[in-house]
């Protein structure tokens, strides 16, 4: 860091061409020197001062972008020339010039417009031809990423629509934010869409968080939207503040790696936050120095929600008694940690697609043996797969909800079941875990289906049963037809659809049992036999895509005997391993 000293910001032009032109408009570095060389938690820390002057501008922790720390707190010099009364001056003239650096500040209007632009071309948020739907609400953020596409439309060839949300939660308030917005959009010569939602209403009759409510609200809004004018995204406003004060919100809480993640820059192919790279103290004075006069939601000065709390007390603590650049060192670990998240979620994929396999009715399956082979971290985020695979969007398992889960994976637990958000239940059935958006009745050992091999031998995983089969000419079964027992089965060969499947029951499954007048639910067949609980879930069924055909054990279909005109017999003997199987 040494060989910066006396260099000025052609210095840091050595490390980033950029640099220069952003801190002062000019790049040149007169006025300017760096000194010292403290870490703040970047790669190339320091500090600018001001030459000749006490108090440090920016704090520079290198990779973070840089953090103004008491911007305009006092004078500031640009080429030993106080400069005050000349941005004042520029500032009283109010005019929406396009170009940032024909205005005061101009190297502030230049850093934003470039973290904007470095953003979306990074990320990729945006294509030509693209119509943007920007969240505004009237706020410092929301006004400066509105106004910073605007600059940006032509360059990007996109094309943008405002859209506002009242929550009727302020009451006069609120409703001077939408003519502010409003009036925004017609100066800048936008579409603009404005609703109203009255949350509290439905918080008094669904419950819940306000903030969780409101912010459900305001997406299905943005969605709406979007679908009604054809745009293919929505931007929102978040900012780095709000990413740090995310992480420490989580933390505080108690997270994951999934958490400390924080906001993506980039989510559903559809929200995007260009302004994740901009600190607040920047966003602010874009719109000072740009007179865009946002609105202030006065709800956020209040001391009552845990996000208030960690921006006005904590956060404030941290930076002046642990690191001035606290802001910048959070969001870079959520920004490291992000990355990792993709890692780790691209082998759970990869796991999860391996382990996995569907089932009928919805349900998926993982073969516990494999599942226990994964390290524990990417154990958790299969099983998190499996939930979200049958969840359809309805809920998240937490960290309890997993660990029960993982718990049923242990020995002997063979018919326990537990339930996740969403109404999800997961049962262990003998070697698997089954997922399925209903609750199990009693599903025994072998929901996991096992193709019946026709002629020939087919040993059933977890069941401990051998079925053999032959077909057999009709006639010689006839003459067995009186001799047959529980564990056997004679079939009309011609009439079955192949392949033939053994399984465990399910709900809702029907059959028409065998000398019965038409057909049954399973679960009322079990009733009118008087069969205990505990055997029902030890059933096996036989059956073919659409049909069952045999509940092994008790009684066949009657579509499927053998008659008068059946010309072909399968015969099939199902035993256990330890009986052998019988070849009559």
């Amino acid at each position: 860091m040494s060989w910066l000293a006396g260099h000025g910001i052609q210095g840091f032009d050595r490390l980033n061409p950029a640099l220069g032109p952003l801190l002062n408009g000019r790049g040149d570095g007169q006025g300017l020197v760096i000194v010292g060389s403290t870490i703040f938690g970047g790669s190339f820390p320091g500090c600018v001062w001001p030459s000749g002057q006490g108090n440090a501008l920016f704090c520079l922790p290198g990779g973070a972008g840089f953090r103004m720390k008491h911007l305009f707190r006092g004078r500031i010099w640009e080429n030993r020339v106080p400069v005050q009364a000349r941005l004042q001056k520029r500032e009283e003239k109010g005019n929406w010039d396009e170009n940032p650096s024909s205005r005061g500040h101009g190297w502030v209007l230049k850093m934003l417009i470039g973290l904007v632009r470095e953003a979306i071309k990074r990320h990729e948020m945006v294509r030509p031809g693209d119509k943007v739907l920007v969240g505004v609400s009237g706020g410092p953020d929301s006004v400066a990423l509105l106004h910073a596409l605007y600059v940006l439309r032509g360059e990007l060839e996109i094309a943008l629509h405002v859209a506002h949300l009242n929550h009727m939660f302020r009451g006069r308030e609120a409703e001077e934010d939408v003519r502010y917005v409003k009036n925004l959009a017609g100066r800048l010569g936008l579409p603009v869409t404005v609703r109203e939602v009255d949350v509290p209403r439905l918080l008094k009759e669904k419950g819940g968080s306000p903030q969780e409510v409101a912010r459900e609200v305001r997406y299905q809004f943005y969605r709406e939207v979007a679908s009604q004018v054809g745009a293919n995204r929505v931007a929102v406003g978040q900012n780095m503040n709000d990413q740090a004060e995310t992480l420490l919100m989580r933390l505080i809480r108690g997270t994951g790696l999934d958490g400390l993640a924080g906001i993506p820059v980039f989510r559903d192919g559809f929200v995007i936050r260009p302004l994740l790279g901009a600190t607040r103290e920047v966003i602010e004075e874009y719109c000072r120095a740009q007179g865009l006069e946002p609105r202030e939601d006065t709800s956020n000065l209040k001391p009552v929600y845990t996000r208030n709390k960690i921006r006005h007390e904590l956060l404030p603590l941290l930076e002046k008694e642990y690191n001035p650049c606290v802001v910048e060192t959070l969001a870079k670990t959520a920004d490291l940690l992000a990355h990792d998240r993709e890692y780790l979620e691209s082998q759970a994929e990869k796991a999860y697609r391996k382990l996995k396999f569907s089932l009928p009715q919805g349900y998926t399956a993982l073969k516990i043996r494999d599942l226990l082979d994964l390290p524990l971290g990417l154990r958790r985020r299969v099983v998190r797969l499996a939930v979200a695979a049958v969840a359809g969007g309805a809920g998240e398992p937490g960290y309890g909800h997993v660990e029960e889960i993982l718990s049923l994976t242990g020995r002997g637990k063979t018919g326990k079941k537990t339930r996740c958000p969403g109404n999800i239940w997961v049962v262990r059935e003998a070697e698997h875990l089954v997922f399925g958006s209903q609750e199990p009745e009693g599903h025994g050992p072998g929901l996991v289906e096992t193709r019946l091999v026709i002629p020939g031998e087919t040993r059933v995983e977890g069941l401990g049963l051998v079925f053999r089969t032959r077909v057999i000419d009709a006639d010689a079964a006839r003459e067995k037809l009186d001799e047959v027992v529980d564990n056997e089965a004679y079939l009309d060969y011609n009439k079955l659809e192949l392949p033939l499947l053994v399984r465990s029951r399910r709900p809702g499954d029907v059959f028409w049992p065998l000398g019965a007048r038409g057909r049954k639910k399973l679960k009322d067949f079990f009733i009118d036999c008087k069969i205990p609980r505990r055997e029902k879930e030890k059933v096996v069924i036989l059956a073919s895509a659409r049909d069952i055909i045999w509940v092994v054990g008790y009684r066949i279909d009657e579509r499927f005997k053998v008659s008068e005109d059946t010309k072909k017999v399968l015969a099939i003997y199902a035993k256990p391993y330890n009986e052998g199987a019988n070849d009559q």
